[in-house]
């Protein structure tokens, strides 16, 4: 938001409030919410995976739906005691059968934790799978 509020020459927290007020009807409209802690559809086939929020900054942690090759959600972050909290938002995380990701130090940790049933399947090149 910082880059966007100097971009436009423009506060934080009106850059804020403009992303949320387009970003919530988008969300309606495919049935979600702007609500962290709302449960999230489970996939028999998760795909978890990190990416840069900008170059040399914070990473963050997306969750896919491998099937329906859908985002479920994203967060900030990607330390265990980060992905944890996010994998146990899934709404079944019993059906859960396989999980696809890269080798990142804090991911097989927290699925083993999350999702003890499911399958690590170790993916070098999933990003550019999606």
């Amino acid at each position: 938001m910082a880059q966007v509020a100097r971009r436009f020459r423009v506060g934080p927290r009106f850059a804020r409030d403009c992303f949320t007020d387009l970003i919530t009807p988008a969300l309606k409209q495919r049935g979600l919410e702007k609500e962290q802690e709302k449960p999230l559809p489970t996939p028999t086939f998760l795909g978890i995976d990190e990416f840069a929020v900008r170059k040399r900054h914070r990473d963050a942690t997306i969750l896919c739906d491998l099937t329906k090759r859908e985002v479920l959600e994203g967060s900030l972050g990607r330390r265990l005691e980060e992905v944890i909290p996010l994998l146990s938002r899934l709404s079944q995380p019993e059906r859960v059968k396989a999980v696809s990701m890269d080798m990142s130090a804090s991911f097989r940790p927290a699925v083993q934790c999350s999702l003890p049933q499911a399958q690590i399947v170790v993916d070098h090149f999933m990003s550019s799978s999606m």
